[in-house]
Order: C-alpha cells, then sequence, then structure tokens
C-alpha cells in the first residue's frame, strides 16, 4: 500500500512540475512559469474586450471624478455656451433632434456623460440635471444617498418642501447661495437622493426635468 501511495504522489508532482517548484523549502507563485508566455491572438482580444467592455466604459466614464458645485461640474461652468461646454468636456452636446431647438431646452452627451443633461435657456447653461449613481457634489452627496444624510450635512440650511412628483415621503431639498443667485436641489423618494440639479435662478427652481 505504501509503494502504491509513493507512486500516486510521484506521478502527480511529475504532472505539476510545470506549476509548482520547490526552492529551499518556498513554494513559487504556479502561475510564475507561464508569466512570461506571450499571449495569444484569441487571449490577446479576450483582454482587449474586457478592459473595453461597455460596462467597464460606463463605470469609468469621463467626469467620473469631477466634482460638482453650485456654479458648475468639473470644467463646465454655469453660464456657458451650449459651444463652451462641449469643449469643456471634450465631447459634442446634443438635444437628440435634427432640428436645433429654439427657447428653453436639454443637451446631452450620454456616451461620455449617462445620466448628465445640460440645460440651456437664454443661450446659456442655466442648469445642470444629474439622475444616475457616479457625480458627486463637494459633499461627496450624489444619486443613492441617503435623504438623513443630506439633512445631517446641511441642517437649517436647507429649504424643504414636498416633492410634486414622487411618493408622500418624497423631498425637495435646496441648498442656496448666500447671494440666493445659485443653488443645487435634491429630490428625494423614500428615503434616498433620486436626482438632484445645480444652477442659476430661476431656472434651478423649475419643475424637475423641465424648462419651466
Amino acid at each position: 500500500m505504501k509503494v502504491q501511495r509513493r507512486s500516486h504522489v510521484a506521478a502527480w508532482a511529475a504532472r505539476c512540475a510545470l506549476c509548482v517548484s520547490m526552492v529551499g523549502g518556498v513554494v513559487l507563485n504556479p502561475t510564475s512559469a507561464s508569466a512570461k508566455r506571450p499571449l495569444s491572438n484569441l487571449e490577446a482580444n479576450k483582454a482587449a474586450a474586457i478592459k473595453s467592455s461597455p460596462a467597464r466604459d460606463k463605470a469609468e466614464s469621463a467626469g467620473a471624478h469631477w466634482r460638482i458645485s453650485m456654479m458648475g461640474y468639473g470644467p463646465v461652468l454655469i453660464g456657458m455656451t451650449p459651444e463652451q461646454a462641449s469643449q469643456a468636456l471634450g465631447a459634442p452636446l446634443s438635444a437628440g433632434s435634427p432640428r436645433p431647438p429654439k427657447g428653453c431646452h436639454y443637451l446631452f452627451a450620454p456616451d461620455q456623460y449617462p445620466g448628465t443633461y445640460f440645460m440651456v435657456s437664454k443661450g446659456t447653461v442655466a442648469r445642470i440635471d444629474f439622475r444616475e449613481p457616479g457625480p458627486r457634489t463637494l459633499s461627496g452627496i450624489g444619486v443613492g444617498q441617503r435623504e438623513a444624510d443630506v439633512r445631517k450635512r446641511f441642517g437649517a440650511k436647507l429649504e424643504v418642501a414636498a416633492h410634486p412628483f414622487f411618493t408622500p415621503d418624497g423631498h425637495m431639498l435646496t441648498l442656496r447661495a448666500k447671494d440666493r443667485q445659485h443653488a443645487v436641489r435634491f429630490n428625494t423618494d423614500r428615503g434616498r437622493v433620486k436626482t438632484f440639479e445645480i444652477g442659476r435662478a430661476p431656472e434651478i427652481d423649475w419643475s424637475v426635468e423641465q424648462c419651466s
């Protein structure tokens, strides 16, 4: 029995010679023997596909690290023309229509900035709406944050009103600048931030997702 057991061990060791190497009692990484092996074309293509997958690209979308204030989103400032905003973003902004819109309208770049909408009023960016998780304010608040965290952070500085579209538990929490010309508004539902906007008056007080 011992002889048979030893033969099995010897056979197993021979098969794993390329995977595990013993040097002075130290077990080397089993993958180290093949770590320097060049990737085949198939393996390289798979690696490239994983690295540039749509899910990964969206998670690491442009501007994900930018912080938001009442005055703007990263390099995009309230008051910029659409052309200036597009240049700052490094991506073309579109209204999703072949005809140039007139009056107040929204522009967006969904591939690069998903869930971010730029309201244009009187020829300039008046408000920016954030409707998906990712972007955060300078205070670290974004979509998905608890309403209780917003209230704790800003306290009595917040203007609190019932939300016209969400459940009875929904609120609009507005924090205004000292001059009251700019503000950030958090729209909550069931205890969580669903969307939020930054911008200037009077557009920051217009209905959620609307130009009025």
